[in-house]
């Protein structure tokens, strides 16, 4: 499983047809607080992310194919948890700003850096300890239900690969081992199957499938380019 960090894999695989908010409309304007959970990995670390920021009735998403947020209000305080996994939570601090929907936050060995996109999704980069990896995650809702996974996946190549499922919507990351990059995942669930795609190089595109148990996913094979493999991951991460 090749991994590379590409833009082109954003504007690619986004799920831009669901135009939901990133950032939810309160009617009153009275300030409320917007989630996001998610995953990451580097070349030798998983784990997994929820940060959160005030929301005001000024906030406006744009349905845009960019998916940048087209939004008034000035830069507010961000804050949130990142966990390594088997770990404990170590609290993050930082920013977020409405008119380019850009999170930093930073907190003992981490640095976060992630955007929202037209989908209510968010992706970016991490260190951990300085080591480069990346990171992405849904927004949190009362209506839906998120679950986490960490995993790895081996045969041509192997590292690690983490998803965070929220509803029949997955993102994710996957980073090979020793690696300072990675990939963004998206892909869809159908029943007990997960489907995941990624660009590997422009004009590619990779495919992982598994089956989604009360446990985690089992039974995962990817295929990409002359490449190919299986794949697990653990709910809980």
């Amino acid at each position: 499983m090749r991994t590379t960090t590409s833009s082109a894999l954003l504007a690619t695989l986004a799920f831009a047809a669901a135009c939901s908010s990133g950032s939810p409309t309160n009617p009153s304007g009275t300030t409320a607080e917007t989630t996001y959970t998610g995953v990451f990995a580097t070349g030798s670390q998983s784990g997994s992310f929820v940060i959160s920021t005030a929301s005001t009735a000024a906030d406006v998403w744009a349905g845009s194919a960019s998916g940048v947020a087209a939004a008034s209000g000035t830069t507010r305080s961000a804050h949130g948890t990142i966990t390594i996994l088997g770990g404990s939570a170590t609290q993050v601090n930082g920013t977020f700003n409405p008119a380019t929907g850009a999170f930093a936050l930073a907190g003992g060995v981490f640095s976060l850096a992630v955007t929202v996109d037209a989908t209510a999704q968010v992706s970016g980069t991490i260190t951990v300890s300085g080591a480069a990896g990346v990171a992405s995650g849904v927004a949190s809702t009362s209506t839906v239900s998120v679950t986490r996974y960490c995993g790895t996946f081996t045969g041509s190549n192997s590292g690690r690969l983490n998803l965070t499922i929220a509803g029949t919507t997955i993102t994710g990351v996957a980073v090979g081992n020793g690696d300072g990059g990675g990939t963004v995942l998206n892909g869809t669930v159908s029943g007990t199957t997960a489907t995941i795609h990624w660009i590997p190089d422009p004009g590619q595109l990779g495919t992982a499938t598994g089956t989604i148990t009360s446990s985690g996913i089992t039974n995962g094979v990817w295929t990409s380019e002359q490449e190919s493999g299986t794949w697990s991951a653990t709910a809980g991460c």
